[in-house]
C-alpha cells in the first residue's frame, strides 16, 4: 500500500482518473500582470496531474494569443462575454451539468465586466454569470462583481 497525499486526486493503478473523475476544462482570464499568477495557478494544475483543458484570456486587445502561448494553453480570446457565454458547453449540449462536464472560469482581471456605467450592461453581465453556473460552470473572481455596492444596489 502507498501512501497518498489526501489533498491529490484519486487515481487507477495507471495512474488516470477514475471515470466520472476528468479533470475539468478551466478557464483564466487574466491582465498580462498577472502571467506569473496564471503560471503558477497552472504548474500547480500540472504538478497534481490535471489533465482537463485550458484557455487563458484577456481583455486586452490582441494580448490573449500572445499571454495563452507563454502559458503553454489555448486562448479563449479578448471578449470576456462571449467567453462566457460559451463555457460549459459540451458536444452542443450547451449544458455543462448535463453533459458531464466540469467547467471552471477563473476571473483574474475582469476590467470592466459588470462595473460599466451603465446599470442595463451590469444586469446583463451578471446575468450572464447566472446563466453561466446554471449550465454547471463554477465562476469565481478575485474582484468583486459588480465593483461597487453602488452599482450592487442599482441592478438588485
Amino acid at each position: 500500500m502507498t501512501d497518498r497525499d489526501p489533498t491529490s486526486p484519486p487515481r487507477t493503478a495507471a495512474g488516470e482518473p477514475p471515470l466520472g473523475m476528468e479533470s475539468p476544462a478551466i478557464t483564466l482570464w487574466l491582465s498580462p500582470a498577472q502571467e506569473s499568477l496564471g503560471r503558477a495557478i497552472i504548474d500547480a494544475l500540472r504538478a497534481r496531474a490535471w489533465r482537463g483543458a485550458l484557455r487563458v484570456g484577456s481583455a486586452q486587445a490582441g494580448g490573449a494569443m500572445a499571454l495563452a502561448t507563454r502559458l503553454g494553453a489555448d486562448s479563449a480570446g479578448d471578449d470576456l462575454r462571449a467567453a462566457l457565454a460559451g463555457a460549459g458547453a459540451m458536444a452542443g449540449s450547451g449544458n455543462a451539468a448535463a453533459s458531464g462536464e466540469a467547467c471552471v472560469f477563473f476571473l483574474g482581471s475582469p476590467g470592466p465586466f459588470a462595473s460599466l456605467p451603465d446599470a442595463a450592461q451590469r444586469l446583463a453581465d451578471v446575468d450572464l454569470i447566472e446563466s453561466a453556473r446554471k449550465r454547471g460552470v463554477c465562476v469565481t473572481s478575485l474582484e468583486p462583481l459588480p465593483g461597487s455596492l453602488i452599482q450592487l444596489m442599482e441592478i438588485s
